[in-house]
C-alpha cells in the first residue's frame, strides 16, 4: 500500500491481543501518517500505557483476554483521561455492543474493514474529541465566570420557574442557589418592584407573540431586591430571551446587579443640584432685594425727612403732630422690614458682635407672622435685659426662622400654638444633664415649642443629620435642623430636643452669655444738636439733596448740594478748604461715593467724610473706615441720627487737629 497523502500528528494506541492483526493495523496507520503511541495486547496494559503515553485515540479490541476486556479498559481510559476510544470487533454481539455504548465510544469498526473507513472513523473521533474538549473548556470558563461574578446570573422558563441561579446570589442576597431557585419572584424583590418587572417582561412577551420583539434588545428595569434578612437594596436587572433552534422564546436569561451605591450617589447628586438651585435662587433674591432696598430706602429717606421737618414747624399742641407721628412710625417699620430682608438674603457672613437675642427674636417673629398659617397662634415671652451673646445676627435669624418653620410645619394640619421664649440660666450640676458638651456657666436659653404631633423616638437620633427629612417631595431638603445644629455648635452652644409623640416638641438653644454686656434701654427722642460748619452734600437723587439741605440748614449748617460727584470733585479742586465735611451717597453714576472720597482726601487728607447708602454689597463699614472714611451709615436717617453722626465726626476731627 502506498503512503497516503493525508498527514496527521495524532498519536494512536492499538490494543489487540492478536499479534498479526496488531502488526497489520500499525503498518496501515503508519503509512497513513499517524504516530503509533503503543501496541499492547491486554486491558491492563492498555490502561497503564494510556496513562504513560496519553494517546489522542485508542483502537480497542472488544474481546481481549485477561481480567479486563476491551469494554472495561475503554471505560477506565475514558473516565480518567477523556481519551476517545474506537472499538474493533470481529463479531456482532448485541449485548457486548450495548455495554460498549455505556463507555460513550467514538466509533465501531467490524473486522474486516476498509482502509478509508478506518481513516474516516479515526478523523471523526479526533474531531468529536476536539469539539468535546472545546465544550468542556467553554463550560469551565462560563462556570468560572458565573461562580465568581459579583452579579447574579439566572435563567427562568416562561412560566416563571427558575432553572439556574449562580452561586454569587449568596454574597448578593444571602441565599444559596437552591434557596433562590425555590423562591418566587415575590420572595426576591419588593412588591413595588414586581409591577415594574412584570410590565417590562409582559410587554416584551406580547411583542414576541406578535412577532414584533427586537431579538437583540435587552430588557432593563431597576428594582428593590430582597436579602435573606429582609433588608433591601437597589438592583438593576438586564434580561433577554433564551431561544430554541427555531428562534422561539423558551425562557429568560438575566443578570441582577447591585446598584445601591450608584443610586445613593444619584440621590446625593440630585440633593446637591437642588441645593445649588436653591442657592442660585437665593442669590437672585438677594440681588433683587438689594436693588429694591436701595430705591425703597431713598423713598423712605424723603418721607422721613419731610415729615420731621413738617413736625418741627408745628406747635406742640397741634393735632397734626399725632398724624405725623404715625407716619414716622410706619416709615420706621418699613425701614426695619428692609433691614430684615437684607439680613436674610445677605451672602457674606457677618462678624460676630454683642447681640440682643430678644430683639432678634422679636424681629424674626414679626417677619414670620405673615408667612405662617392663620391656624398657628404665636406666643412669645421675650423680656428685655436677659443679657447678650456674641453672635452673627444673620445666623441667629436663620436659627430662629428654621426652628419656627419646622414647628409650624408640624402643626400645618391641625393648627396649634408656637411659643418662643428666652431666659437666662446657669448650667452646672443637675442642670447640665443632656448638655455635657457645655462648660458650666451662664447661658441664654432660646426655646421654640410647638403643640404638633411630636417626633417618633426612632427619628430623634437622626433629626440633625444632613438630608434627613420626613417631609414629602418638594416640602424640604432635610437641611434645616442640620444648619441650626451647625450654627449653634459653631457659636459654642448646644441644641437640646424634648419631644414625645402626641405632645409636641421643644427645641432649646443654649448660647453662652456674654459677660460684662448689658442691654440698654431704647433711646427716646434725642435733641438734635447742630453747628455752623460748611458741608458739601452729594447724592444723585434730587429729592434727597433738597430735603438734606433743609434738614442740615435747620441744624444751622452751611450747605452746598449737588447731584453730580464730578461737580463735587471740581469744587474741591478749585478750593480745597471751602468745606468742613463731605456727606456723599455711595451708589451714583460715573463715580461712586468711595471713589469721590478717595479723590477728595487725595486733595485734602484731613477732610472728614461720611458715606451713606440705601444698600451696598461692594463696601462694608469696616472697609470704609480702613479707607479713611469717618462714618458709614445706612439710609434712611432720622433727623436726630443725622445730627448726632455729623456732630460726632466734626467734633472728633476738631479734636484730632494739632
Amino acid at each position: 500500500m502506498e503512503r497516503d497523502d493525508f498527514v496527521t500528528t495524532a498519536k494512536i494506541m492499538i490494543v489487540e491481543d492478536e499479534t498479526t492483526v496488531a502488526l497489520d493495523i500499525s503498518t496501515i496507520l503508519a503509512r497513513m501518517g499517524y504516530e503509533i503511541a503503543a501496541v499492547v495486547g491486554s486491558g491492563e496494559e492498555a490502561v497503564s500505557s494510556a496513562e504513560r503515553e496519553r494517546p489522542d485515540v485508542v483502537l480497542m479490541d472488544i474481546g481481549l483476554r485477561g481480567r479486563l476486556d476491551g469494554i472495561e479498559a475503554a471505560g477506565r481510559i475514558r473516565e480518567q483521561w477523556g481519551t476517545p476510544v474506537i472499538f474493533l470487533t470481529a463479531f456482532s454481539d448485541d449485548e457486548a455492543l450495548g455495554r460498549a455504548r455505556e463507555t460513550e465510544p467514538f466509533g465501531y469498526l467490524v473486522k474486516p474493514y476498509q482502509i478509508k473507513e478506518l481513516r474516516a472513523t479515526i478523523e471523526m473521533a479526533l474531531y468529536k474529541a476536539e469539539m468535546e474538549r472545546r465544550l468542556r473548556d467553554s463550560e469551565a470558563k462560563y462556570r468560572l465566570i458565573a461562580e465568581n461574578a459579583r452579579d447574579v446570573i439566572w435563567t427562568i422558563d416562561l412560566n416563571g420557574n427558575c432553572t439556574y441561579v449562580s452561586p454569587s446570589v449568596f454574597n448578593a442576597q444571602g441565599f444559596t442557589p437552591e434557596e433562590a431557585a425555590s423562591r418566587t419572584l415575590e420572595g426576591l424583590i419588593t412588591p413595588d418592584s414586581i409591577g415594574a418587572v412584570q410590565e417590562v417582561w409582559f410587554r416584551e412577551l406580547a411583542l414576541e407573540a406578535e412577532g414584533g420583539a427586537d431579538r437583540d434588545r435587552p430588557m432593563t428595569v431597576e428594582v428593590q431586591a430582597r436579602r435573606k434578612d429582609d433588608s433591601t437594596f437597589w438592583a438593576e436587572i438586564v434580561a433577554s430571551f433564551l431561544r430554541d433552534n427555531r428562534g422561539r422564546a423558551v425562557g429568560i436569561l438575566g443578570v441582577t446587579r447591585d446598584i445601591d451605591e450608584r443610586k445613593r450617589a444619584e440621590e446625593n447628586r440630585e440633593r446637591l443640584e437642588t441645593q445649588l438651585r436653591q442657592a442660585q435662587k437665593m442669590e437672585a433674591v438677594g440681588t433683587l432685594a438689594g436693588g429694591i432696598a436701595h430705591d425703597f430706602n431713598n423713598i423712605l429717606a424723603a418721607i422721613i425727612g419731610y415729615t420731621e421737618l413738617t413736625r418741627l414747624d408745628l406747635p406742640k399742641d397741634s393735632p397734626a403732630l399725632r398724624n405725623l407721628e404715625q407716619i414716622l412710625k410706619g416709615a420706621a417699620r418699613a425701614r426695619d422690614l428692609i433691614k430684615q430682608i437684607l439680613t436674610f438674603t445677605r451672602q457674606a457672613e457677618q462678624a460676630r458682635v454683642p447681640l440682643d437675642l430678644a430683639r432678634i427674636a422679636r424681629e424674626g417673629l414679626a417677619f414670620l407672622r405673615a408667612s405662617l398659617p392663620a391656624t398657628v397662634e404665636i406666643r412669645q415671652d421675650l423680656p428685655d435685659g436677659p443679657g447678650m451673646v456674641l453672635a452673627d445676627p444673620t445666623q441667629m435669624h436663620q436659627v430662629l426662622i428654621n426652628l419656627c418653620t419646622n414647628a409650624a410645619h408640624a402643626m400645618r394640619e391641625t393648627g396649634g400654638v408656637l411659643e418662643v421664649s428666652l431666659s437666662r440660666e446657669r448650667l452646672g450640676g443637675s442642670l447640665a444633664i443632656g448638655l455635657i458638651d457645655l462648660t458650666p456657666g451662664w447661658y441664654l436659653n432660646l426655646t421654640v415649642r410647638d403643640t404638633g404631633g411630636g417626633i417618633p423616638p426612632e427619628h430623634l437620633e437622626r433629626i440633625f443629620d444632613p438630608f434627613f427629612t420626613t417631609k414629602g417631595p418638594g416640602e424640604g431638603t432635610g437641611m434645616g435642623l442640620a444648619v441650626v445644629h451647625g450654627i449653634v455648635r459653631g457659636h459654642g452652644g448646644q441644641v437640646v430636643v424634648d419631644s414625645e409623640p402626641g405632645r409636641g416638641s421643644a427645641f432649646m438653644v443654649y448660647l453662652p452669655l456674654l459677660e460684662g454686656e448689658t442691654v440698654g434701654a431704647e433711646e427716646g427722642d434725642v435733641e438734635a444738636v447742630g453747628g455752623d460748619e460748611r458741608i458739601l452734600m452729594v447724592d444723585d437723587e434730587e429729592s434727597l439733596v433738597r430735603i438734606g439741605r433743609e434738614m442740615l440748614e435747620h441744624l444751622g449748617y452751611q450747605v452746598r448740594i449737588t447731584t453730580s460727584p464730578m461737580e463735587a470733585l471740581d469744587l474741591f479742586r478749585s478750593d480745597p478748604s471751602a468745606f468742613d465735611l463731605l456727606l456723599t451717597d455711595q451708589t451714583m453714576p460715573r463715580m461712586t461715593g468711595v471713589e469721590l472720597a478717595r479723590a477728595a482726601m487725595g486733595i485734602r487728607p484731613d477732610l472728614p467724610v461720611i458715606l451713606t447708602t440705601g444698600y451696598s454689597e461692594t463696601v462694608s463699614a469696616d472697609q470704609a473706615r480702613r479707607m479713611g472714611i469717618r462714618e458709614f451709615v445706612f439710609k434712611p436717617l432720622a433727623l436726630a441720627d443725622l445730627a448726632r453722626t455729623i456732630r460726632g465726626v466734626l467734633d472728633r476731627n476738631a479734636g484730632a487737629r494739632p
